[in-house]
């Protein structure tokens, strides 16, 4: 039973799989889906492990990019060279707020509260 398990891992559309030696093993789709219709008419992601902010994507909790967003509305941002910053996050949290200053920074784009 040497190296039994080498990898597990998630592929674009959810999809989890295992690989033992050279044999890939599906585990089965991630995402859950609810039973309600979206606005195209296909069903609406119930639950992601995916957050975004502003339209970008959340490495962890989104907190860094609430933290840019709320940094640029205490200061009134208005352009986008005054959001530079070295974390990509909080920089997008900032342009966050100049694309939309009243979306708050309170929840993710799916309403989730954020710590």
């Amino acid at each position: 039973m040497r190296d039994f398990l080498l990898f597990l891992g998630k592929v674009a559309g959810g999809l989890a799989f295992i690989i033992v030696g050279n044999l890939v093993i599906a585990l089965g789709v991630i995402w859950l889906f609810g039973s309600s219709p979206g606005p195209s008419g296909g069903l609406v992601a119930a639950a992601s492990l995916d957050r975004q902010f502003g339209g970008f994507d959340c490495s962890d909790d989104c907190s860094g990019h609430a933290a840019g967003y709320r940094w640029a509305q205490r200061r009134g941002v208005t352009a986008a060279a005054e959001c530079d910053n070295p974390s990509a996050s909080f920089r997008e949290g900032c342009l966050t707020f100049i694309d939309d200053p009243s979306r708050g920074a309170d929840e993710d784009d799916a309403g989730e509260e954020i710590d």
